[in-house]
């Protein structure tokens, strides 16, 4: 067996219990109360929930760092290392039938983590194994804070192969939230894309499935810019506003006529100031 098809056969005789009371859908009421939304979920992606590049600070510090703590360069973590427990991650959420969100805000959480100077942090830069750990303990704090299962410690542990066990789950998450100052509730690029959809004024899209697929590309583009660090140290509201950007140029002409795409990002743009020009955007 592969080590998903391992990782599935543990899953699958596991028992997932049902947390109460989880809404997975924004109530939007009008205008003015997205435009409320959105300022403070800028404010909070400008200020308490803005990480920073912690790999160039690595890259920068490594060679001073492994002549006076005596560890190997290939022990200090890298972008392949993200995009394989970013894989990892999307894979178990997959499994388990939850919103593919859940990771997105898991790596919110890692990347904020690693850039504190919180001392398990540092040491989770130049360990790898730590580094996993660490990882697999934001997903499972993103499934419990925000998804109806709960993902018990015997889960991680059977889903690590028995390379960690209970208490290495139970210290991590203490740390992690102790790193976060317990602040868990920051906007994701999801967030944003679903605030900017609730602007378009429906009559600017003639056919329904046009928006749909508007939307899903949208949101798979959010997903796949999670496993690359490149967007670790971009805001969210600009991941988001570019994968609409990107879904638009996915839509023919005929389909929707560049006088609708200018209304659509005119829309956007007047009630949230975000200039879908500005050099921000990627």
């Amino acid at each position: 067996k592969t080590d998903f098809q391992k990782m599935a056969s543990k899953v699958s005789n596991l028992q997932l219990r049902t947390h109460p009371n989880i809404e997975s859908s924004y109530p939007f009421h009008d205008l003015n109360e997205i435009h409320e939304r959105i300022l403070v979920m800028k404010l909070q992606e400008n200020n308490t929930y803005a990480p920073s590049d912690y790999l160039q600070k690595v890259r920068d510090e490594s060679p001073v760092m492994m002549s006076i703590l005596n560890f190997a360069k290939d022990d200090i973590i890298d972008e392949e290392c993200r995009e394989k427990m970013v894989t990892w991650c999307y894979q178990v959420v997959d499994f388990i039938k939850i919103r593919r969100e859940a990771v997105e805000t898991a790596f919110r959480y890692l990347d904020r983590f690693l850039s504190s100077e919180y001392p398990v942090a540092l040491d989770a830069l130049k360990d790898r194994k730590l580094y996993q750990l660490a990882a697999m303990v934001s997903l499972s704090l993103a499934v419990k804070l925000n998804e109806p299962v709960i993902m018990h410690t015997s889960i991680l542990v059977d889903l690590s192969h028995g390379s960690y066990k209970d208490h290495d789950f139970v210290q991590m998450e203490t740390d992690i939230l102790s790193a976060l100052n317990w602040k868990v509730n920051g906007p994701l690029a999801q967030d944003f894309a679903q605030h900017f959809f609730a602007i378009i004024p429906k009559d600017k899209i003639d056919r329904s499935n046009i928006l749909n697929r508007i939307k899903k590309f949208t949101s798979y583009q959010i997903q796949i810019s999670v496993a690359d660090h490149f967007f670790v140290k971009e805001k969210p509201s600009a991941i988001a506003l570019s994968s609409i950007l990107n879904a638009l140029q996915g839509i023919s002409m005929d389909e929707l006529p560049m006088r609708n795409r200018l209304e659509i990002l005119n829309s956007i743009r007047d009630l949230t100031k975000f200039d879908p020009q500005s050099e921000e955007l990627v």
